[in-house]
Order: structure tokens, then sequence, then C-alpha cells
């Protein structure tokens, strides 16, 4: 079709033209659009539409892409008048059509519903776009283009050539709308505004949002690829490392790793984990013949026998406690008097938590301070104690030990 024809389709805006409903997708003007056309419906239309001389044809878009039958309330009001290419039947009976997009249309009557629809429609006049502003609203679009081909890269070089080089918004935010919009609703927002600089400015909206979060994948590929790569470094070097140990003889990858699944196990609190598996990899490092190493595997052999997360239930009977203390002790009442005491507010504050007065958090642990010389009872009224209270008992001997 010569310009000067499709210049008289867009004027003869009283023609009946067939039309053909599109699922998911807008054909604008001044782009070409390949479809596979198979509903009973749009076969006929096209057959219809290749009959005539200019070959012209109307899509719209369904505004339910599930409607297998779409009636006139289930089609956009705005479309596309199209002209058709090419046609090729497929071995099925559908159609593979080549569209050009000329005008866009507002759908004025429903002329035929069977055995296909048929339509008229009205051509409004585009408003020209000249000027600075236009001209500063296209170098925007295309500076915004060339970096969103950049980052998509989707994009062939001669794509970006052909619309880098487009120099009028109505064309340009045509040409973007079919090429890097894939949202339809977008797309039938930007097919229903007639003027173009308010289209590309729509469209220039689009495609920042659109960079923002290209470059927010960028950056989160990028650190992912660094994490992955550091992994890779740190297994290469760790396998390294173990070769190495071996052939000099130092502790063994499976003693180490032995070491490192006690303290898994264990659950100790978030600093006593890090401390020892600080250690652990201290002792992994060391040369066999070195004398850190023992004191590293029996620093850590002890962490690991100290009794964590390990709980007894406490057992509060006065009477039996004041037992205990008269069997195991003679005299020392003052002693015994206050140990009687501090077990009483101990089974106070229990029964008042499990009564839901208040919780265990909410009252201060206590102490007991035995302070004397050698033999006169300290341990063994810690032991007795333990053993009224069904607890295990523990000794720890502190000489030597000073606070550096």
């Amino acid at each position: 079709m010569t310009e000067q024809e499709r210049q008289e389709v867009s004027l003869d805006t009283q023609e009946v033209y067939p039309l053909v409903a599109l699922k998911n997708m807008v054909v604008f003007p001044r782009t070409r659009m390949t479809l596979a056309i198979a509903r009973e419906k749009s076969v006929r239309a096209v057959e219809e539409a290749m009959m005539r001389p200019d070959r012209a044809l109307i899509t719209a878009s369904q505004r339910d892409p599930d409607i297998e039958d779409p009636q006139p309330k289930d089609i956009y009001d705005t479309g596309a008048l199209v002209e058709i290419t090419t046609m090729h039947r497929q071995q099925d009976g559908s159609l593979q059509v080549l569209l050009s997009g000329l005008h866009r249309v507002n759908i004025e009557e429903f002329f035929e519903l069977e055995p296909f629809m048929r339509v008229t429609v009205d051509i409004p006049q585009e408003p020209q776009a000249r000027g600075a502003q236009a001209d500063a609203l296209v170098r925007h679009a295309t500076n915004l283009f060339e970096h969103y081909a950049q980052l998509n890269r989707r994009f062939s070089v001669e794509d970006i050539n052909s619309i880098v080089a487009i120099k009028t918004s109505a064309r340009l935010s045509d040409m973007l709308a079919a090429h890097l919009v894939t949202d339809t609703q977008q797309q039938q927002d930007l097919l229903d505004t007639f003027d173009p600089l308010e289209r590309l400015e729509k469209i220039c909206v689009i495609m920042g949002n659109e960079i923002e979060i290209l470059e927010l994948e960028s950056t989160i590929r990028s650190r992912v690829r660094s994490q992955v790569d550091r992994t890779q470094k740190e297994y290469y070097l760790r396998e390294q490392l173990r070769a190495i140990q071996e052939e000099l003889g130092m502790e063994t990858s499976s003693e180490v790793e032995e070491l490192r699944a006690r303290v898994n196990e264990k659950h100790l609190p978030a600093e006593a984990m890090a401390k020892v598996r600080k250690e652990i990899d201290r002792l992994e490092r060391t040369p066999p013949q070195s004398a850190e190493i023992a004191v590293l595997r029996s620093y850590i052999d002890w962490v690991l026998a100290l009794p964590w997360n390990e709980r007894t239930q406490d057992h509060f009977d006065i009477e039996e406690t004041r037992r205990i203390l008269d069997v195991d002790h003679y005299g020392l009442e003052g002693i015994k008097e206050r140990i009687i005491e501090f077990l009483a507010v101990r089974q106070l504050r229990q029964q008042l938590a499990d009564r839901g007065g208040h919780t265990k958090s909410e009252s201060q642990g206590q102490i007991l301070c035995f302070i004397g010389p050698p033999g006169v009872g300290k341990t063994s009224l810690g032991r007795s104690i333990a053993n009224a209270l069904g607890r295990k008992f523990a000794r720890i001997s502190l000489g030597g030990v000073h606070d550096e």
C-alpha cells in the first residue's frame, strides 16, 4: 500500500472493517508485529481483510484474555488500523500474519458479530509535537533507552540503532511501547494516549523504573557472583591446606571435623561458639611439633566437657534439706539457718512463678559465698546443698588463676 493509499484509508472513517480481538498483546501504529491467528472468527476476519484492496483490518485487545468468544463489552474501545503485509496458512488451519500498524482508532459501532466482528471506527487527528520541548523529550527518551538496552541486553545492535535514529516523538513513543513495554495494561494505556508528548513522558517513567530494577538486579548478581567466587576460592585453598597437612603429618582433618561436630552438637552460646571454632581453626593450622598444640587440644576438650545447656529440676524440701545438713555437719547453726532461709526464698519464688505471679526472669539470682580457711566445711556444705536440691555437684579449683 502506497503512502497516498494509507492516507485515503485514514480519511474513510465510515468504512466497515473486520476486527480481530487479541489476547495479551497490543498492536501499535508505525510498528510491525507477527501474529498467530487460530480462532475461527479471527481466521475469517483475516481472510475477509485479504480480499479487500487495502488489506485493512482492526485489531483491539480483550479486557479478559481468558474469554474465548469475546463480545463487544469484552473489547477495549481503542484499537489500531493495520495492514496485512503477508499471510501464511499453517497445516492445522491457523494463520501466520505480519501486520503493519497504521493509525490509532476509536471503535464507534459493532456492525456485525457473526461470522466475525465488523466495526466502524473514528480515526482522530494526532496532535503535532514540535519545538524545543519535543526535541528535549525525544533526546531524554533516547538516552534512557540506550541505558536500558545496555542493562537488558536483549536488543540487537541493529534494533538499538534503528530506534535511536528516530527523531519524532510520535514514532519513537510507539516503537518504544511496542518493543520495551511488556505489561498489557500499560500497553493499552499507551495506545489510549493520543498525544505523542504525553505518551513519551509515560514511557520515560516506565523506562526509569525498569532501569532501577535492572541496576538492582545487576548489583545482586554481582554480589552473588562474588560470593560464589569467594566460596570456590576458599574450597580450593582448604583442599590445598588439607593436602599439605597430610604431607606434613599435621592434625588430620578427620580429628578436626570430629571436634567441629562435637561443638555443633553442644549448642554453645554465640560467644563461646565463636571462640571454640577459632581455637579449632588454630589447632588445624598448628604443626604437630609445636608445644601449643597440646594446650589447644586440652582447652577445646575442657570446653566441650562442660555441661552446656544441661539443667536439672530443683527439688525444694526444707525439712529434708535441714536433715541432710544436720547429718553431714555438726554445729554451724548460723550457716545452716542462712542456707535454709536462702532455699525457702527460692521455693517461694518458684511457687509464685508457677502461679503466674511473675516470671523467673523478673527475679534476680543470688549466690551463696562461703569464706574460710581450708578444712572448715565449705566444699562439703556445697555438696550437701546440691544433694538436697537434686543437682549435680561440680568442683572447680581456681588456685593459681588470675585476671590479666
